[in-house]
């Protein structure tokens, strides 16, 4: 970690235009100041220039996905999550809704105030960082060897999740329309000059038709040597690339290429599931990763070597009264067989003052050891490419390779094999609740799958079901962003 360190001591570069000039949200990188415009034409003159542009573009990405209402909300919207007594103020004690989710989580977002409207707008800047590098890269004199594709891999891939990202949020599942014509959002490929044009939206299919292809490209341009010194798992190396595309084919129903790039992850990457023995140790353990991590944003280290904030904030116990807000939910800690370790061991378990209609008693929450102290973002997973594997082999009616998938992570468990007759579609859907929990899939998961939320006890909000198919499986495109660009068109319901 101490490479990383350095590089995230250094002047970060945000290459960001004004707000009040975002487009569709979209950052375009001719929208600057001319102070600006000439700052970024004497940074991208050199090999170190870009080496720091590229080290910022990751340094806004970790910080645009641990924003709390984006790094909650698959696993709250879901039903993973539930909350934690207040700590201060007039509801001491009392179980309520952060306002940084409290229009989210009722099902209840609107396009003039938004929750995820920052995620929006951060998004689109970040695009318009790659953007711009993959635009002036090939210019730049003193490249060293094979560097200039290693760091077109690197942006592409960014780019590429970037957009993953923006198309689970606000267009609804791949299947949604037999040919997956429905609104997604708008593809930036290219720096915007000031003024636009603005793009539209592109369709859904669109979308991830354009995701695979840029994520092919940053495949065979990429290598396991990332252009920044650290370790590998901060960037995306070759293999990570891979395990993204894997993960975006799944949904975009390549099954397929979705069985291939998982297959191939889990049988070149060097990589082993984390042994059953070692994964909660390895979990709770400080700053360093699981180590079957394919990918994980660190947090960022100030000048002093302090690591500043960390999605570990909104998960973890510090001490009585200090503690993040966010903690299992009963339907979550019911997913877990007897004898499995994540139901058994992975959470700490502290016993809190709350007040309710029936008086102010002890009741147990239940905080998880993934995001304990300095830790980093989860990105990917092996376990994930497991899952990948197992679902694309289901879904081609496969049953062999998708039983021994599931059975491998089982079996390091503590679990028996799956039984003969069980729905394998289901059983992978529950298994990704369970492995995936707390990293941001579980609501985008049921959408996938066509499947209702169905909230239980822990559910304070006023809407604590949601049948699917409902326009509320996506958000709405903020109003800003509508009023800057007339090509925009907002999404059903809003």
């Amino acid at each position: 970690m101490e490479f990383l360190r350095m590089l995230r001591v250094q002047t970060r570069v945000v290459l960001l235009v004004l707000l009040g000039l975002l487009g569709p949200g979209c950052a375009g990188f001719l929208e600057q100041e001319p102070g600006n415009q000439t700052s970024i034409n004497e940074l991208l003159s050199d090999w170190a220039g870009f080496e720091a542009a590229l080290n910022g573009t990751y340094s806004e990405l970790a910080d645009l996905m641990s924003l709390e209402a984006f790094h909650v909300y698959a696993d709250l919207q879901g039903g993973n999550l539930t909350f934690t007594p207040a700590t201060l103020g007039s509801r001491q004690g009392q179980l309520t809704v952060p306002i940084a989710v409290e229009n989210l989580y009722g099902f209840q977002d609107q396009a003039f105030e938004s929750d995820m409207e920052f995620f929006y707008e951060g998004a689109y800047a970040v695009i318009g960082q790659a953007n711009l590098l993959l635009e002036r890269v090939d210019a730049v004199p003193d490249a060293p060897a094979g560097k200039i594709d290693q760091l077109k891999a690197e942006v592409l891939a960014i780019r590429s999740l970037v957009h993953f990202l923006l198309v689970r949020l606000y267009g609804q599942p791949y299947g949604y329309t037999p040919d997956a014509s429905h609104p997604g959002v708008a593809y930036v490929t290219t720096t915007i000059p000031i003024g636009g044009p603005y793009p539209a939206r592109a369709t859904v299919g669109e979308v991830y038709a354009g995701l695979l292809a840029d994520l092919a490209q940053a495949h065979s341009l990429g290598t396991e040597t990332p252009v920044l010194s650290g370790p590998v798992y901060s960037y995306f190396s070759r293999t990570a690339i891979q395990a993204l595309r894997a993960r975006v084919a799944l949904y975009a129903e390549d099954w397929p290429l979705a069985y291939d790039a998982a297959s191939d992850v889990i049988n070149n990457s060097g990589l082993s599931l984390t042994p059953g023995d070692q994964y909660v140790a390895e979990w709770a353990a400080p700053v360093a990763p699981l180590s079957e991590t394919i990918l994980e944003l660190s947090p960022a280290v100030d000048g002093d070597g302090n690591i500043g904030s960390s999605v570990s904030a909104f998960y973890d116990y510090t001490a009585p009264g200090s503690y993040g807000d966010y903690v299992a939910s009963a339907d979550l800690r019911a997913a877990f067989a007897a004898g499995d370790v994540r139901g058994d061991s992975l959470y700490e378990v502290v016993e809190i003052q709350t007040i309710d209609a029936l008086g102010e008693f002890p009741r147990p929450y239940f905080f998880t050891l993934k995001l304990q102290g300095p830790t980093g973002n989860p990105v990917l997973r092996l376990s994930e490419l497991y899952l990948i594997q197992a679902e694309a082999a289901a879904r081609q009616a496969n049953e062999a390779p998708a039983r021994a998938a599931l059975d491998a992570l089982r079996a390091r468990m503590g679990q028996p094999p799956l039984a003969t007759g069980i729905d394998l579609l289901a059983e992978i859907l529950l298994e990704r609740r369970r492995e995936l929990c707390f990293e941001g899939h579980y609501f985008y998961d049921l959408g996938r799958y066509g499947q209702a939320v169905a909230r239980g006890e822990d559910c304070i909000a006023t809407v604590c079901e949601l049948s699917y198919p409902s326009p509320f499986f996506v958000l709405p495109i903020p109003q800003r962003s509508l009023d800057l660009n007339a090509n925009l068109v907002q999404n059903e319901g809003y």
